[in-house]
């Protein structure tokens, strides 16, 4: 992709998405976004090494960027059960368990596929942007805590 854009009449902007959580183990802390995407950091796997080798390959280019970094991205609406459940992946991991110590106060910073996309687009049609480097998200005020998740959860299938 670099080589190919290099060779262009007309530099092309690059824009880079890959998730925002793509930190390797870091845990209980608030990172920049120049301090969360870093092949250095101890990554839980290949495919989140991988994606900040690719940033890093981006940024070190020399072309102008846009890094994307969207949160937990989910459908609008999942009528299509088959792709929920490919989806929410980990779901059905927690009925294996009688408990799981989670703070029911934690919260969980998910967005539906639309918000991704449009604030997307915004990026890419500023003018001037500030930064090369942005996290899309629900943001503490939209995001929704574990407790709220059971209920909502709870009245939808009418079992805790």
């Amino acid at each position: 992709m670099i080589r190919l854009a290099r060779a262009c009449r007309r530099i092309p902007l690059i824009v880079y998405m890959r998730p925002a959580a793509n930190v390797g183990s870091v845990t209980g802390t608030c990172l920049t976004e120049e301090e969360g995407c870093q092949p250095t950091n101890d990554h839980h796997n290949e495919y989140t090494h991988s994606k900040a080798i690719g940033e890093s390959l981006v940024r070190d280019s020399g072309l102008p960027f846009l890094i994307l970094r969207p949160t937990i991205v989910l459908s609008a609406g999942l009528n299509d059960a088959a792709f929920a459940r490919q989806i929410l992946w980990c779901v059905p991991v927690f009925r294996a368990f009688e408990a799981l110590p989670l703070d029911g106060e934690s919260h969980l910073d998910m967005i539906d596929v639309d918000f991704a996309a449009e604030c997307s687009v915004r990026l890419l049609e500023a003018p001037l942007r500030r930064h090369d480097c942005y996290h899309i998200s629900a943001g503490r005020a939209r995001s929704v805590s574990l407790n709220r998740l059971n209920e909502i959860i709870t009245a939808h299938y009418h079992r805790r």
